[in-house]
């Protein structure tokens, strides 16, 4: 392998394991994964020297994202998307029966996502959460839980003086309000899009040099704007009826309560999910199913 980005590019396992018409039939985690190794194992061989391989990583990045944003165009997924609906709305269905209630939540991203960006399944420097299973990006219930338990914390939302720890849980016990892992079901134009950062200083020595300065590009991939996802949420409305003594319990098994619930957590959900929200990533308009 040259020592030269274009040759790197070129890497035999690229186009082994990354085509477009394998990548999105093939189990991404390990597709990516095994290009890597590949690729580094051969360009160790071709004798690359020590300044090439510190870009190999970003290098690679660029290449990936821009290899998944081409397979995960929408008409290629299209099966995986409907997939991911069926799933999606099989566990609802499912929820609802073992809690006694459950909602759908349908968000349409109005801007980039980015979720566990540091994966560690993932070969990249910034990753997406990958469902090795349906083989897209999915949004993990813990991520969900996180940014409506901050919303109620933060802003000191109560829903009929029912805690924070009574709705959500805490150490000491299980919350009310169940969240589930959220799926894409549909897009606009691809599923996957590439973006950039730029980190013009690498802060080692705990100072930042002015003359040191060295753009370093990271390419990763985000989950598209336009992207429609499916938010399942349970509440656990059947346990009032085994712990009847619980009068939290017994307040959400109303609807206007439930009703009330599901508002607040809709705003919560509006406020931003995943990483960099900040800079205007993860933001989704949420409506009822």
């Amino acid at each position: 392998m040259s020592r030269k980005a274009k040759d790197m590019l070129r890497c035999e396992a690229l186009s082994k394991y990354l085509a477009p018409g394998i990548l999105a039939t093939s189990n991404v985690v390990s597709a990516l994964s095994r290009a890597f190794v590949e690729c580094f194992l051969e360009c160790i061989e071709e004798g690359c020297g020590i300044s090439y391989l510190s870009r190999f990583t970003s290098l690679f990045d660029r290449e990936a994202s821009e290899r998944l944003m081409r397979a995960y165009s929408c008409s290629v997924v299209e099966g995986q998307l409907e997939e991911s609906r069926r799933r999606v709305t099989e566990i609802y269905s499912r929820a609802r029966e073992v809690f006694g209630a459950a909602f759908m939540l349908v968000g349409k991203l109005q801007s980039r996502m980015l979720v566990h960006s540091k994966l560690p399944t993932l070969p990249l420097d910034v990753s997406l959460a990958w469902d090795p299973l349906l083989n897209v990006p999915y949004i993990p219930s813990s991520s969900v839980r996180g940014v409506v338990r901050a919303y109620f914390e933060v802003l000191g939302v109560s829903v009929d003086d029912l805690t924070t720890s009574e709705l959500f849980g805490d150490q000491e016990r299980v919350g009310y309000v169940i969240f589930l892992d959220a799926y894409p079901v549909a897009c606009e134009k691809s599923l996957i899009e590439v973006d950039v950062i730029t980190p013009h200083y690498a802060e080692v020595t705990g100072r930042i040099d002015e003359t040191s300065v060295r753009p370093s590009p990271i390419v990763f991939p985000t989950i598209a704007p336009g992207t429609t996802i499916y938010f399942p949420v349970a509440v656990a409305t059947r346990r009032a009826e085994e712990v009847v003594k619980e009068s939290g319990l017994r307040k959400l098994r109303e609807k206007t309560i439930l009703d009330e619930l599901v508002d607040n957590i809709m705003k919560a959900l509006e406020t931003g999910i995943g990483a960099k929200t900040s800079l205007g990533y993860g933001y989704v308009k949420i409506a009822k199913a």
